[in-house]
């Protein structure tokens, strides 16, 4: 736990990053800013991605893991999709192939693209979870821990093709 300036000091996350796993949880601890729904949802988050990073064996995709974390987070308050809805009325959603090949969300610059990241991540893990269950997302994080890529997994566990998914 960390007050803000040490939090972003030694965390050397983005401005909009609320938490960290880098191995250990790191959170920010200062008061102003933050109810204690907050902090149960970046808590939620965090704590997810470490059970991804074991799971996966740290080999999860960006996507899956982002939106597993908001969907946790999502337990606690249903996430503003704002940005998602008006991406899909202007037609700027990420294509699937793209966001299926992203590795990281930290080489995004643009605050919007990144919302849109994590909005797009939810929304598509949402639908996963709803039309797999989370028994097959189990099976998807143990296919990445053995170096599968996304669309290897997506063809594996749901049968289908990412352009299939995408529809």
């Amino acid at each position: 736990l960390y007050d803000e300036a040490e939090f972003r000091s030694l965390s050397g996350v983005p401005h909009w990053s609320s938490g960290l796993y880098d191995g250990k949880i790191r959170l920010p601890a200062y008061q102003a800013g933050f109810s204690p729904k907050e902090l149960e949802k970046i808590m939620r988050h965090e704590l997810t991605h470490v059970f991804i990073v074991e799971m996966s064996r740290n080999r999860c995709p960006a996507w899956l893991n982002e939106g597993l974390a908001v969907f946790e987070e999502a337990k606690v308050e249903e996430p503003d999709l704002k940005v998602l809805r008006a991406a899909v009325r202007t037609n700027t959603l990420f294509t699937l192939f793209s966001l299926l090949a992203k590795e990281t969300v930290s080489n995004i610059k643009d605050p919007l693209e990144v919302t849109l990241f994590y909005q797009q991540s939810y929304h598509l893990v949402n639908y996963l979870v709803q039309r797999y269950r989370m028994f097959q997302i189990k099976k998807m994080l143990e296919l990445y821990a053995q170096g599968k890529d996304s669309f290897e997994v997506t063809q594996g566990i749901l049968k289908i093709s990412p352009l299939e998914l995408e529809r």
